[in-house]
């Protein structure tokens, strides 16, 4: 068993969160976040035109240790694919 995210990692995973449901609800994409904590880790997909069976998600991103720097990578990876997305709606 790893060591818990501290009190600002785990804040941090709180806005993974609501990016992947900003992502969700607000785009045509979709998008998956789990959290394993007796792993210390969690990961994100996106399937930027929906999720499909049999189809591989478009971005993944597993991270095998929570740090606010890894979290902070992450929601900034999340910003740019909803800008990105958003853009491509217009």
């Amino acid at each position: 068993m790893r060591d818990k995210p501290t009190a600002s990692a785990r804040g941090g995973l709180r806005n993974v969160l609501a990016l992947c449901m900003k992502i969700s609800d607000n785009t045509n994409a979709d998008c998956f976040f789990s959290y394993e904590p007796h792993c210390n880790s969690y990961s994100v997909s996106i399937h930027r035109d929906g999720w499909d069976s049999g189809e591989d998600a478009d971005y993944i991103d597993m991270v095998t240790d929570i740090t606010s720097e890894s979290v902070a990578k992450t929601c900034a990876k999340l910003n740019e694919i909803y800008k990105e997305l958003k853009e491509k709606e217009r």
